[in-house]
């Protein structure tokens, strides 16, 4: 289904629907006479404003309109992520109750009205849930293509802490080297993150100078551990954004939920993904971090996440299997020993190899770096895991390739192997990468294993003439009543 998000897109689309559409938060009031001539079921009006003649003609022609709840802050679909001059309207840093006054608190302020994550309306429970929809769809969409790595910790982190730089360092390291950052989308911690961010590509002068300014100078008296709640923290935040404004195009984006509401969402995202449902929004932190989660110093909600993450790469759940770094090797082994545990329940299995225990940033930006993602991938097919398990074995790259070959075109006789074979499958390769890319005695193991199992069969074929580092010969993979034929690529 095509998604229509501008009024260009929508007159486009109108003058010759093509299939149904979702149009998504437009001002349609001055289209009435295009939508009284349009007819397309099943096409979705999200959020939109519509005449109520325009509404009656689309509904009573198969479209579904969803219009926004009257008197509610928040629009029951969106197309985009929100941002935080978005969240924060009416902030005004030289008024420190002005934070009330937000977008963001005025939703808060509704949603505990309503019954927080128990709505006493059945119909706000129904457009929050929708809400939180549209905000996932906005999140995958502005996160496709990306190498994205989480940060977990502790929201009570203060800036003036020395893990709070660390964090921050981490997260500058990482974005500057290609990566986007995402976390919990508060303070501590998770602020520390997208400040890291946020400064990406000035000097490391200038995060000392942020971290020896006022921006981690609480006010005297403060409670340890709340320094979310002092009156003036969003007012430190403000004056780093407007005295070191981004230089570079990195983006971020913070996740945080309503369910914590009184902790102001880190101005320093780019991008805020901000739900009612907690639950959604802590797997979804998780599941959206495919180069791998690191795990700061914090209390339960961070204990929380760990496992979580442990839980989806112990059953592969979301299709990729990516590393587990805990930050602090005193804290996870001593003063909150989840590491032992998690390593204990991971021995044995593929994302054991991704645990990590470590203490410097320089660590943690190494095993990002080193992750090779086609090392751990998760599949129902076995093609697909076997492949998998060939590039985690030999330990291939990126730089090598396998095109799935027609095999009805392929003509010529195939040559069946048994454990006799096995140096004939090691030169498949071999002959490409020789010696820099091909560990031998880990090629024969592996063709050493797949041979002694009677589920699989391998053979090859010669292939005609073709280009430089491309395989000279098919191999020709058979499990259950398929086949599928390989060739070999490398890039040079």
């Amino acid at each position: 289904m095509i998604e229509i998000d501008t009024l260009e897109g929508f007159d486009r689309w109108s003058r010759d629907p093509d299939g149904p559409a979702a149009v998504q938060g437009l001002d349609l009031r001055s289209r009435c006479d295009l939508l009284c001539e349009l007819r397309s079921p099943g096409t979705l009006f999200l959020a939109c404003e519509l005449t109520p003649h325009s509404a009656g003609w689309l509904v009573q022609n198969g479209a579904v309109v969803v219009p926004d709840l009257p008197d509610r802050a928040f629009t029951v679909h969106r197309s985009r992520l929100y941002a935080a001059e978005e969240l924060y309207d009416r902030f005004d840093p030289a008024r420190l109750e002005s934070f009330a006054d937000c977008l963001d608190q005025r939703i808060y302020r509704q949603y505990l009205a309503d019954g927080k994550s128990k709505p006493r309306s059945m119909a706000v429970g129904l457009w929050q849930g929708l809400h939180d929809h549209s905000i996932s769809d906005a999140l995958w969409e502005l996160l496709d293509g990306h190498r994205v790595v989480a940060v977990m910790g502790g929201h009570g982190m203060e800036r003036r802490d020395l893990r709070y730089r660390t964090v921050v360092y981490i997260a500058k390291d990482l974005a500057e080297r290609g990566y986007l950052m995402v976390s919990g989308g508060g303070p501590g911690a998770m602020e520390a993150t997208h400040l890291g961010v946020w400064l990406a590509h000035r000097p490391s002068s200038d995060v000392e100078a942020v971290l020896a300014s006022d921006f981690a100078r609480r006010p005297s008296g403060s409670t340890a551990g709340t320094e979310y709640a002092d009156a003036d923290w969003l007012v430190r935040a403000w004056r780093v954004r407007q005295r070191w404004p981004r230089v570079t195009q990195s983006i971020s984006v913070g996740m945080p939920t309503w369910l914590y509401g009184h902790e102001p969402p880190t101005p320093f995202a780019t991008h805020i993904a901000k739900y009612f449902a907690n639950s959604i929004r802590e797997d979804g932190v998780l599941s959206v971090a495919n180069h791998g989660v690191v795990f700061a110093p914090g209390s339960a909600g961070t204990m929380q996440e760990i496992f979580q993450d442990a839980c989806q790469n112990h059953y592969g759940t979301t299709g990729q299997i990516s590393p587990m770094i805990l930050l602090d090797r005193g804290y996870w082994t001593s003063t909150k020993p989840a590491f032992p545990l998690i390593e204990q329940v991971s021995a044995g299995r593929r994302y054991g190899e991704l645990l990590a225990l470590v203490d410097s940033r320089e660590d943690v930006v190494d095993l990002i770096q080193r992750f090779e993602p086609a090392w751990y991938r998760v599949s129902a097919d076995p093609f697909e895991s076997l492949l998998t398990e060939l590039r985690h074995d030999l330990r291939l790259r990126s730089n090598w390739s396998f095109e799935t070959l027609d095999l009805e075109a392929l003509s010529g006789e195939r040559e069946c192997f048994d454990l006799g074979d096995v140096d004939r499958l090691v030169g498949w390769l071999y002959d490409l990468g020789g010696d820099d890319w091909i560990d031998r005695d880990r090629a024969t193991g592996f063709w050493t294993r797949l041979l002694l199992d009677d589920t699989i069969k391998l053979c090859m074929q010669k292939l005609g003439p073709g280009p430089a580092l491309h395989s000279a010969e098919a191999l020709v993979v058979g499990i259950g009543d398929r086949k599928i034929a390989w060739r070999a690529v490398l890039a040079d």
